[in-house]
């Protein structure tokens, strides 16, 4: 079982839910320590610990406090005041109150007291003050919510009428996107904000802001509007809740209640008007100087009108202080020159324009593409994970970068791929015609065990992995050496390629089988592997079946033409032994028809004589004498003698 020590906060959560949850066991344990800390089984006892340990009375009081009230937050407030005071020596109510509390929690090594008190409970005891302390926090904002909630809407006004600002004129909240666009071009002097609550699950909120032209844009939000958004969540909870036991719980229904929260709810004012200061922020950003000084010098990412009579024209100067003449866009020049002074709604409206011009990315084509090559040389295959398109950087979206998200939902939809394609085309990928089906079912693998995820919402880690296979979908499978297996035995039943090995683990070391052609297992003796499968071996500590496909095909390469093989046992194969043995003992003869045939010739064809073309007669030489080289003539004599011979028998 795990050591308390080492693991603190787990076990610090888990005495805060025993406090929060088991009130009858809490009482117990309040009256053992106070018997074993006044000892009052011992009237001699007892009488000297009255006058000595002045704690006694406490546990009594916060003992009454939890038979009388069956109240959780009661019952952490007297825990959090009893541990809050006294002292913490060994003989302590606080330390035996403490050790009372850990051994009521299964699941750990039971350790000594002393070990507890000088090595547990010191840094326990901050931990679970501060725990105690931040749920009793929780429960008071909790209640404050649920008073508000039950209250009226005159009331909760008056709650945040000083600290929430109230001049919402002219704004609009909506809960609906088309609704939200229709009516911003329908009242272009107001400011009409699109309010998408994404994820309910991690509170995760979207602002789009509609403007006259029909275009929406996302806005940043800060902490105070995160602030308002929360305290809105918690509203919109609470009535949900409430609406949800007096009716059933409907998809439409709640979009309803939903909107009606939005229009009515007394946070609507405040959502508005940090609202509206966030698209003043993103406007301001866009910077518009009319007929500035000739010898103002350093306009850097700045729009510049110039009027000389009836002549107007439009400037952009770059980050690099470059000017562009914008003569192209003529209608917005007409507009421009119809306004008297540009200024107020004018100017705002000049800036929407101004924002929506794409200028910025023609200007610096260069820079984004210089900026996207670099990226793909050093990140080489891109991979985006993304909940919503609108939140990628352009210089991100790089040809041939894949993008991963869920469609038409976040959260629950399917899994969708998309890669870039020249002209700013994103065409969705069939991963099912990927010719390495390793890299395919790996793909999905990891797709299913991160279902509960949105794709924005995938980790680092998992990231990198669907990149490698992404890396390794159009490689055609390697014939794969390695199978791995967590508990492998030579008699089980499991089918296996033959020229494969299976790499398991006996006890803590690694351990190989080669599957041969007759797909018989071999176990390898592991000191005769390649020095490199050794090694790697030798580095791995996890289980087999956790083995990364790129470590398996490290493994494969190294074990490339290594063949075990099993030894042969001659006791089963006695017959064969037996034939072997014969054979040993039979004489060899000769054979003069072999050594006739070698020399002799065809009926009707005279030997030719001299040098046969292109080969050397080594009987002209010294040296055949020393190989025992005879010429044709004595050899063919001296086996005609040999056969000629009487047969002794």
């Amino acid at each position: 079982m795990p050591k308390i020590i080492h693991n603190l906060e787990e076990f610090a959560d888990k005495i805060v839910s025993c406090i929060y949850l088991e009130g009858s066991t809490l009482i117990d344990i309040f009256q053992q320590v106070h018997k074993e800390y006044t000892s009052e089984d011992s009237l001699i006892w007892y009488w000297v610990f009255s006058l000595s340990r002045k704690r006694g009375n406490d546990l009594h009081s916060a003992e009454v406090s939890l038979q009388r009230f069956n109240d959780p937050t009661i019952r952490i407030q007297e825990f959090q005041k009893f541990f809050s005071s006294g002292k913490w020596e060994t003989t302590s109510a606080n330390t035996r109150l403490f050790i009372a509390l850990i051994n009521a929690i299964p699941g750990y090594d039971k350790e000594s007291e002393k070990y507890l008190h000088t090595v547990v409970i010191p840094p326990l005891k901050e931990l679970l003050l501060q725990k105690m302390k931040s749920t009793l926090e929780k429960e008071k904002a909790n209640k404050i919510i649920d008073e508000r909630v039950l209250s009226s809407r005159e009331e909760e006004l008056k709650g945040f009428s000083r600290e929430m600002p109230k001049d919402s004129a002219g704004i609009v909240l909506f809960s609906n996107a088309e609704a939200c666009r229709l009516h911003a071009m329908n009242h272009p002097e107001e400011f009409s904000f699109y309010v998408n609550y994404l994820n309910q699950a991690k509170s995760k909120w979207q602002i789009s802001w509609y403007d006259f032209t029909g275009a929406s844009t996302n806005l940043s939000i800060d902490a105070n509007l995160g602030e308002y958004l929360k305290a809105f969540e918690i509203e919109y909870k609470k009535l949900s809740e409430l609406n949800a036991k007096l009716q059933p719980q409907e998809s439409e229904a709640s979009n309803k209640l939903f909107a009606e929260v939005l229009k009515k709810s007394a946070l609507a004012n405040p959502i508005k008007v940090t609202c509206k200061e966030a698209a003043l922020s993103l406007l301001n950003k866009t910077v518009v100087l009319v007929n500035p000084p000739s010898d103002r010098k350093s306009l850097v990412s700045t729009y510049v009108i110039k009027r000389e009579g009836k002549q107007l024209e439009l400037y952009w100067y770059d980050s690099l202080g470059k000017a562009k003449n914008l003569q192209e866009y003529s209608e917005l020049l007409r507009w421009i020159e119809q306004q008297d002074e540009l200024s107020g709604q004018s100017l705002l409206r000049l800036k929407i324009h101004l924002m929506h011009m794409s200028i910025r990315g023609e200007v610096e084509e260069a820079k984004i593409n210089k900026i996207q090559n670099l990226f793909k040389k050093t990140h080489g295959l891109a991979l985006i994970t993304t909940d919503d398109w609108k939140t990628i950087p352009p210089y991100k979206l790089i040809k041939d970068t894949y993008i991963l998200t869920r469609e038409p939902d976040p959260q629950n939809g399917e899994w969708v791929l998309y890669q870039r394609q020249r002209g700013g085309r994103n065409t969705k990928v069939n991963i099912k015609e990927w010719p390495n089906t390793d890299a395919l079912e790996q793909f999905e693998l990891i797709l299913s065990k991160n279902k509960h995820l949105s794709a924005g919402n995938l980790s680092a880690e998992v990231r990198e992995k669907l990149r490698l296979c992404l890396k390794n979908s159009s490689v055609m499978n390697e014939k794969s050496i390695c199978k791995p297996i967590n508990a492998f035995s030579a008699q089980e039943e499991v089918e296996l390629k033959p020229f494969t090995f299976v790499i398991t683990k006996e006890g803590k070391g690694w351990q190989l089988f080669y599957i041969d052609s007759l797909k018989k297992r071999i176990r390898v003796a592991m000191h005769t592997c390649p020095a490199l499968a050794k090694e790697l071996l030798q580095q791995w500590e996890m289980e087999p079946e956790d083995l990364e496909p790129e470590q398996l095909a490290v493994l494969s390469k190294a074990l490339i033409g290594f063949k075990p093989s099993a030894k042969l046992n001659m006791n089963e194969f006695s017959q064969i032994a037996e034939i072997l043995g014969k054979r040993s003992q039979q004489k060899k003869s000769h054979t003069p028809v072999a050594v006739i045939e070698i020399n002799a010739t065809n009926p009707g064809e005279d030997r030719v004589a001299g040098k046969v073309p292109g080969k050397l007669d080594v009987s002209q030489y010294a040296v055949a004498s020393l190989f025992g080289h005879k010429d044709s003539k004595s050899l063919e004599k001296s086996v005609i003698d040999e056969t000629e011979k009487p047969n002794p028998n």
